[in-house]
């Protein structure tokens, strides 16, 4: 892959990641918006723990 094409995903969706989200295979490409769609899929019941206890949810 051209290095020059490496962009570092918004903190947002790291954070989604650290939680342990799931990014959908595929995208969509938003002209209008000027953004790539995906999709995240957070399963709630496997949060890790610390992240849970930090946001107040039960573990």
């Amino acid at each position: 892959l051209d290095d020059s094409l490496h962009v570092e995903p918004p903190a947002l969706i790291k954070g989604y990641l650290r939680v342990g989200a799931m990014v959908g295979s595929g995208a969509f490409i938003d002209r209008q918006f000027n953004t790539v769609d995906v999709f995240m899929m957070m399963p709630v019941d496997a949060i890790a723990a610390r992240y849970a206890k930090r946001f107040g949810a039960a573990a």
